[in-house]
């Protein structure tokens, strides 16, 4: 994985929050004739394989739509950027043990299932995998490897629902902090949720820390 490159997500300040043990919510799929606005549920689980197609669809349209700041439209930065955002590779993260991967789906949970289960999770519906509007991934010390989502869920409560489930895996797993590369894109969300430069660097850091309450 090539270094730590979350996007941006400008939530709004009333997004879904993780319970424990998945992150329910809604994301506008339309207008009504009256008007009003159309709301999809999604809900956030671990990563399948069969998801990986879709989430590489996820970071490469994040990437190149959400973090033009920072790449400038330059094809050389972007394409570095893209290079290693392939199947083969999301799959080898997804499958890694030393990386924790969720995604969030606009998609039907299967009944009965715990979307947020620690078991392995091979082959979800197709129709669910077809649905993942965003994802995100943090290693088993804390350093968050990954917050994208599709522009159009953007100011949903998406990206906080994702980074959330990050928070709330790593408090079960005893850390009492986290850490993430922010871009410039970024970098507004991740100060509203509680993420700052640690003490010794400087203030436009892209480095940044969050403690954990319990």
């Amino acid at each position: 994985m090539k270094g730590r490159d979350p996007a941006v997500d400008e939530t709004g300040v009333d997004g879904p929050a993780v319970d424990g043990t998945a992150a329910h919510g809604t994301v506008v799929e339309g207008t009504a004739v009256d008007g009003t606005a159309v709301h999809r549920p999604f809900v956030i689980r671990l990563a399948a394989l069969t998801d990986a197609d879709r989430i590489v669809t996820v970071l490469r349209r994040s990437i190149t739509e959400l973090c033009v700041a920072d790449h400038h439209n330059d094809p050389g930065v972007l394409g570095a950027w893209l290079e290693n955002k392939t199947v083969a590779n999301v799959r080898a993260w997804i499958e890694s043990p030393r990386t924790y991967m969720v995604v969030a789906d606009r998609g039907t949970n299967t009944p009965d299932t715990d979307p947020m289960s620690t078991k392995s999770v091979d082959a979800p519906d197709p129709v669910r995998a077809a649905a993942v509007c965003g994802v995100a991934s943090m290693s088993t010390t804390g350093a968050i490897l990954l917050c994208y989502l599709l522009p159009e869920v953007q100011f949903t409560g998406v990206g906080r629902a994702l980074l959330n489930a990050l928070e709330t895996e790593a408090r079960r797993r005893g850390l009492r902090e986290v850490s993430l590369e922010s871009t410039v894109s970024a970098r507004g969300f991740y100060s509203r949720y509680g993420y700052r430069p640690s003490s010794n660097d400087p203030a436009n850091s892209s480095l940044l820390f969050k403690v954990l309450t319990p």
